[in-house]
């Protein structure tokens, strides 16, 4: 359940990127299952002898474990999330630069020499 909800977030975030970015997400987005499994399989023993360890009552067993999944999951959704934001900003700078229209110089006026020594104006 937390791993859908995870994918659907960075899908939709991806969406706005373009389909290469969504086709990322959808490659490297879900939990690897090699992790989950090992998760799942010694995070219950290794948080039972650090909680022997701290004297923490093993009755708090579960919320340890669920904290510790949460965790290390949240972190790898979190740099996923962080990196496709970072590419949406530039997308919609360069969608926002690209809608400006062309500046052009406006063209500049010759400007006229000023006699300085008054000779012309004798003549």
């Amino acid at each position: 359940m937390l791993e859908a909800a995870d994918l659907r977030g960075l899908k939709k975030l991806a969406s706005e990127l373009s389909p290469e970015a969504l086709a990322r997400v959808e490659a490297d987005a879900p939990w690897n299952p090699v992790a989950k499994e090992a998760l799942i399989e010694s995070l219950p023993a290794v948080v039972a002898r650090w909680m022997n360890h701290f004297g923490v009552s093993a009755e708090n067993r579960h919320e340890i474990a669920l904290a510790g999944a949460v965790l290390a999951i949240a972190h790898g959704s979190y740099s996923l999330r962080k990196e496709l934001r970072e590419m949406v900003l530039e997308k919609r700078a360069r969608e926002k630069r690209d809608k400006q229209p062309e500046r052009r110089e406006a063209p500049v006026a010759p400007q006229l020499k000023e006699s300085t020594d008054g000779d012309e104006a004798k003549n």
